[in-house]
């Protein structure tokens, strides 16, 4: 397997107030982040990509994803630690109704000095380019070089 990265979105409060508290962070998908659960598994480093919602499409933030559970969750202690890291509410409510699907902790979160475009990252999948118009919350590409 090739290295990889996540591109993905969040929000912009959500990320700002996570680099001014250090640290790890905790985020969670609606979504089965299953390859990229592997490739951390065997030991290879994730690079998270993160695009703003409500933004223009550039890739604003990068990290390291540091842990990646997958439902169904069954170490509530693990989650209850990884919960305390989270800057948004919604994890757990989402965890509560059942419609998260993975919870993902990431590590040295921070601004970049220059942005890029998501279209500059390569999807995973096909090799093609990720599309300006791509709005979903997950895709596999390849880690910037």
């Amino acid at each position: 397997m090739r290295d990889l990265a996540v591109l993905t979105r969040n929000y912009r409060n959500y990320l700002d107030k996570a680099i001014q508290a250090g640290g790890p962070v905790t985020f969670c998908s609606n979504m089965r982040w299953t390859s990229a659960h592997a490739a951390l598994t065997a030991g290879r480093p994730v690079i998270v990509y993160i695009v703003p919602e409500g933004g223009t499409g550039q890739v604003e933030y990068e990290g390291k994803i540091e842990t990646i559970l997958l439902a169904p969750f069954t170490d509530p202690v693990t989650v209850e630690n990884l919960l305390a890291k989270s800057m948004d509410a919604a994890v757990r409510a989402g965890l509560e109704s059942g419609s998260i699907e993975t919870i993902y902790s990431i590590v040295d979160l921070h601004k970049l000095a220059e942005p890029f475009p998501q279209t500059k990252l390569l999807k995973i999948s096909d090799g093609k380019p990720v599309s300006e118009n791509y709005i979903r919350g997950y895709c596999l590409v390849a880690p910037m070089k």
